[in-house]
């Protein structure tokens, strides 16, 4: 179990979270929502450790390991298998270990282990891992070097999800992936038995995934049980001003282990009219519909710029990819337009 226990965190002297305590059960899929600049990729930091927090601690099992996607694509002349296969730090040590090892004994400890974690079939996992985020198998024996950032960071991806830690951090992972290497994700997640604690744009991505939603604002770190369409219902309740029922809700079994959780707070707020609302819903939707098929667009452009076809078709291919990233700049924006919009309406 992870536990933040009465945290507290800050950035050049402003406060992001405070005293917030708060457990994360074994086998939770925890979404992390809140305005950019509330925390977010800040707790992930704390968590590993790579920034303190002012007051508190965070209690992981010491026999957890800790996964996080690396924030810079991998680069060198390291083939991509290689890369994936070098993320299971147990497995690479081992395999260094048996080409030196000359005592029996220790020769068969190191294969029982190697026996034990799978490292024969580690090649297969890997390509899988690979050949589901878009990487055929001669793609796989090229060099992270020869691809663009955006592919280079699914490699980091794979690497990630290969190294099957007791904890996962996921930072917007769906970046850079088209839909189908998302169902992938989706289902590598799914089938996976840790912990995963992610921060995602994507709507859709936190829906299917999240049992729970941690919502960072205004120092605070509050629980919701259920996915993203569940956490917006109980928030719409809690502004319509359903405080008794809402905690009702939020002492919910699910959340008893959560020490300190108060229900949502109702705010002064003037309701939304039922339509309009329903029609930003839908514009988000069809929004993050072609979020995600841009990112596929600008993907394949990318891809196919490795490889030399002709002047006029690289040429192609670069006026196709600025064109794919200015819309996707543009929808960027309306998306975060309203999906503030829908975060403060009742």
């Amino acid at each position: 179990m992870l536990i933040l226990d009465d945290l507290t965190v800050r950035i050049a002297g402003r406060t992001l979270i405070e005293n917030a305590s708060v457990r994360v059960p074994v086998g939770a899929r925890v979404g992390l929502v809140g305005r950019n600049g509330t925390g977010k990729s800040t707790l992930f930091n704390v968590i590993t450790s790579e920034h303190h927090a002012e007051q508190g601690h965070v209690v992981i099992p010491s026999r957890w390991r800790v996964g996080r996607l690396a924030q810079e694509a991998p680069s060198g002349d390291e083939s991509l298998i290689e890369i994936v296969l070098r993320a299971d730090s147990e497995r690479t040590c081992l395999l260094a270990a048996a080409e030196t090892a000359h005592d029996p004994h220790e020769i068969a400890e190191i294969q029982t282990r190697l026996s034990d974690i799978g490292a024969h079939a580690a090649p297969a996992r890997a390509a899988a891992i690979l050949a589901g985020l878009g990487f055929n198998e001669a793609h796989q024996q090229r060099a992270v070097s020869e691809f663009s950032g955006g592919w280079r960071m699914r490699v980091a991806l794979a690497a990630t999800l290969f190294a099957q830690p007791d904890l996962l951090l996921l930072d917007e992972p769906t970046n850079h992936l088209d839909m189908r290497a998302k169902d992938v994700l989706l289902e590598s997640l799914e089938k996976y038995n840790g912990t995963v604690v992610f921060v995602s744009h994507d709507r859709y991505f936190i829906d299917k995934l999240a049992n729970r939603i941690f919502e960072i604002g205004d120092g605070r770190v509050e629980v919701f049980p259920g996915n993203y369409e569940d956490y917006m219902w109980r928030k719409q309740r809690a502004a319509e001003g359903e405080d008794g029922q809402a905690a009702q809700v939020a002492s919910a079994p699910t959340l008893s282990d959560v020490p300190g959780y108060e229900s949502p707070k109702a705010e002064s707020r003037k309701r939304m009219n039922p339509i309009k609302l329903k029609q930003l819903q839908d514009r988000c939707q069809q929004l993050e519909e072609e979020i995600a098929e841009l990112e596929g667009g600008i993907a394949d452009c990318e891809l196919k710029l490795q490889s030399f076809v002709s002047a006029e078709e690289t040429q192609r291919q670069v006026d196709l990819l600025a064109r794919h990233r200015e819309d996707l700049a543009a929808r960027m924006a309306e998306w975060e337009e309203l999906s503030q919009a829908l975060e403060t309406s009742g």
